[in-house]
């Protein structure tokens, strides 16, 4: 792993007791702690998802696509050392009127292991409105490292649909959300984490359309994780 990780992947879903993937064909790649040779402290990641094969129970053909492309930086001859985050992912959406089926259906969680965004994409439109499905999602974010127990991070999203509809909802834009998150990790020890969350998101036209307003949300978190050895 001098220069990172390369993973493959290839499942056929022959059983799912109704949730209409069975059938379901997915073959992925994807690239870990990826370095670029004369570039210090720059890290990729990366990864492409299809998904094939006729579903059993809708009868449509699976056509849909995901992929992601991430790098950060660590400016380690600076106070805390700040590190700085930029990731573009694409989630294919089921165009109306469509024979096949286009519209991708995320099937395992990544472990968590790298931060709060490595799967969901912001703590309210990634856990509450688009699960990483027709969805089309910049972030931006930043961390620092006051102390080394501690982590300060502020991230920026801007959320898009890739098709006009919204679980099968039609919409008038594709323009969906922006949000900002800000967290504070305190980890004493290995054996306790603590996370404190604030969330802040504002819908654009196509969530209006959706929930009808245009009201902001607000959520604040508190996450405690101890491990026993």
């Amino acid at each position: 792993d001098v220069f990172g990780t390369l993973g493959f992947m290839y499942v056929e879903i022959i059983d799912d007791d109704g949730f209409g993937l069975e059938g379901m064909q997915v073959a992925s790649i994807r690239g870990a702690d990826i370095k670029i040779p004369g570039i210090d402290n720059l890290k990729l990641f990366g990864e492409f998802v299809i998904e094939r094969g006729e579903s059993d129970l809708t009868g449509r053909n699976n056509d849909a696509d995901a992929w992601y492309i991430e790098g950060n930086y660590q400016l380690t001859g600076l106070p805390w050392s700040p590190k700085l985050f930029y990731r573009y992912s694409y989630f294919s959406g089921d165009e109306p009127g469509s024979n096949d089926n286009e519209e991708y259906r995320g099937l395992f969680f990544t472990i968590f292991k790298r931060d709060w965004d490595t799967w969901y994409q912001g703590e309210v439109t990634g856990e509450y409105h688009l699960f990483n499905q027709n969805q089309i999602t910049h972030m931006v974010k930043a961390k620092v490292y006051p102390r080394a127990d501690m982590s300060l991070g502020l991230w920026y999203y801007t959320h898009d649909l890739d098709t006009r509809q919204y679980f099968g909802t039609q919409v008038t834009d594709t323009d969906w959300a922006e949000e900002v998150n800000f967290g504070v990790e305190y980890y004493p020890h290995e054996q306790l984490y603590t996370y404190l969350g604030f969330a802040w998101g504002t819908p654009h036209q196509a969530a209006q359309d959706v929930f009808g307003g245009d009201d902001d949300t607000f959520i604040v978190q508190l996450f405690l994780a101890y491990t026993y050895r």
